[in-house]
């Protein structure tokens, strides 16, 4: 009877362990983005990260998105639903039952009905899981309203949440409970929500920002499927943009950040189990761009700061904090005029930075190997060109924070949205240049690239190279003076051009 008691002991262990390694928590498997819409004209875009590999897949969708969304996939890596603030939709592409009306007031009654998406900052949403079996998730969203006072508007958020069940109607989803305020008589900031687990590794805490002018941090703690105020704490400097910036945790969920370029960069540490913040240091900045992206690296060292047509890296391990240009804006435009500078940021399951470029055009830069310092990290601007414009894009917090699960995978390898084979950086954008800036050498990046040249700014020709057919070429930059170069690049049969600036530093 003990041998058998033993047995099946050891039977339950190896199957709840089989559980575990079955279900890799990647509700973040899938970017789904887009356009404002009228419910089906475009086919937008969503990048889907499998186990091995990344793919962008167009479908048509029945709602729009402004710059706030979120959406949410099961353990297993399965798209359940997105949501734009306005409607929610479930994978079949379809509004769920009670899936409307959502953030009721003057912002959702001139927005909702033309389905274009709810106007909000980013991070206006968060989607958590309530259980273990992809049953029941809760949406926390900010129902932005304002005040129209002496030809002035005042703008300000209400926190409220929505709970979904995924089970109802075979599987199509109900939202259950809708527009709960969490935080009555509370006004706060209209963007900014974030989640980190519970030092326990069960419940989440929420931050949440109050409305601007403030250093007031609403600790809110999930627990028990309901949010409830465990406290408030004021600390570093008051802010000064309602919406805006980013805000976010390292993965390890010890460190936390708040960005925008008019208030600046604040970085504290953060206890799991208290939900207090210590150690506030602050990096001014200086606002160039209307949205103003951020990012941890994965391995929790650098943040990330796009902020107009500057990205820069912060090596927040140093004492003195200082900002590390690691990519500079290389001209690239819409075909509107509206430059392709550096915005919103979130780390793919892959362990790369993707970002927006902050004026709703079809492209995405990739930061690919965010943990390296310096120009290290490889930017590759506009690496990902996408079919529509694309204005969102959703924020995740770790959701393997706490399981045997790392943060992400950098062997994920990119994929066609045709084929199931690899293609090169170079399949994925016409020509490119990395790093940028660079001190000594360059790689161009191309199909059939028959000859480079390099430029100086009076237009004389400085460096030439005849490649001959090649996809990508060393270039060595280091007899140039530091300055910058426009390089013209030929290539293709029809012997096609293209121009980027290389920038050469030191």
């Amino acid at each position: 009877m003990i041998i058998l008691t033993r047995i099946s002991l050891l039977i339950s262990i190896v199957l709840a362990f089989g559980t575990v390694v079955l279900s890799q928590m990647r509700h973040d498997a899938h970017f789904v983005m887009g356009y404002w819409s009228d419910g089906g004209t475009y086919n937008d875009p969503i990048i889907s990260f499998g186990k091995d590999s990344l793919r962008i897949d167009y479908q048509k969708l029945p709602i729009g998105f402004d710059i706030a969304s979120s959406n949410i996939s099961d353990r297993d890596g399965n798209l359940l639903f997105y949501f734009n603030g306005c409607n929610l939709a479930n994978s079949r592409h379809e509004i769920i039952e009670n899936g409307s009306e959502f953030n009721p007031g003057q912002i959702a009654t001139r927005n909702c009905p033309s389905n274009n998406g709810y106007t909000s900052g980013h991070q206006s949403f968060l989607t958590l899981p309530l259980d273990d079996i992809n049953k029941e998730f809760i949406i926390f969203h900010n129902t932005l309203d304002y005040v129209f006072e002496n030809n002035n508007f005042t703008f300000y958020g209400i926190p409220r949440y929505s709970i979904v069940d995924m089970k109802a109607n075979i599987g199509r989803g109900k939202v259950t409970l809708k527009n709960q305020i969490f935080l009555p008589d509370t006004t706060i900031g209209g963007s900014n929500l974030t989640a980190v687990r519970h030092a326990n590794n069960k419940d989440w805490w929420i931050i949440v920002l109050d409305n601007q002018g403030s250093n007031n941090f609403y600790r809110v703690l999930l627990k028990d499927k309901s949010p409830f105020l465990v406290g408030h704490q004021e600390i570093g400097n008051d802010w000064l943009r309602i919406f805006g910036g980013q805000a976010g945790f390292s993965s390890d969920g010890n460190r936390y950040f708040q960005y925008s370029g008019l208030d600046g960069l604040s970085v504290m540490d953060f206890d799991r189990e208290t939900g207090l913040f210590s150690n506030y240091r602050h990096f001014p900045t200086t606002q160039v761009g209307l949205f103003s992206g951020a990012s941890f690296s994965p391995n929790g060292r650098f943040i990330y700061l796009g902020n107009g047509p500057s990205l820069v890296q912060i090596d927040i391990d140093d004492a003195i904090m200082v900002a590390d240009t690691v990519a500079i804006w290389d001209g690239k435009e819409s075909d509107w005029g509206q430059p392709a500078w550096f915005g919103y940021m979130q780390t793919g399951p892959d362990c790369r930075i993707y970002m927006t470029t902050g004026f709703c055009i079809p492209f995405l830069h990739v930061i690919m190997e965010p943990d390296k310092k310096g120009i290290a990290c490889d930017v590759r601007q506009h690496m990902i060109e996408l079919e529509v414009p694309t204005c969102n894009l959703p924020y995740f917090p770790n959701y393997r924070l706490g399981t045997p699960y790392e943060y992400c995978n950098p062997d994920i390898v990119v994929l066609s949205s045709t084929e199931d084979i690899p293609i090169s950086v170079a399949d994925i954008k016409t020509i490119s240049i990395f790093p940028n800036p660079s001190t000594d050498k360059v790689m161009i990046y191309g199909t059939d690239i028959k000859n480079i040249a390099f430029y100086n700014m009076q237009g004389n020709k400085m460096l030439h190279l005849d490649t001959n057919g090649v996809s990508e070429q060393d270039v060595d930059i280091s007899a140039l003076a530091p300055a910058v170069y426009m390089v013209k690049v030929t290539y293709g049969d029809d012997m096609a051009t293209k121009t980027l600036k290389c920038i050469k530093i030191k």
